[in-house]
């Protein structure tokens, strides 16, 4: 799913103009970065938690040639998907157990 698929889903579900779906989208986002920026984290219930982890400076070599580059440490933001969202994927009346 796009972006524009989802603010048109939120419009219609929260029965918002398609700008100001756009607008909560827009915010959600930055709120979320802001968060994680700080060094926070962001709990959605029953979606789940962002948060940031860090990467040590580590090296890796090159298949192409063999040769060995060296990665500098970074931050990275990573998801928990929430269980009951888990529960919810994995539901289904035609499953077979």
């Amino acid at each position: 799913m796009r972006e524009e698929e989802l603010t048109g889903i939120i419009a219609a579900r929260a029965q918002l103009g398609r700008k100001d779906a756009e607008a909560v989208l827009y915010v959600l986002k930055e709120i979320i970065a802001e968060e994680l920026q700080r060094g926070g984290s962001v709990r959605l219930p029953g979606l789940g938690i962002f948060y940031v982890t860090e990467r040590t400076e580590r090296t890796v070599r090159l298949p192409a040639d063999g040769r060995e580059i060296r990665i500098a440490p970074s931050k990275t933001v990573r998801w928990k998907p929430d269980e009951s969202l888990k529960e919810t994927i994995n539901r289904s009346e035609n499953r077979a157990i």
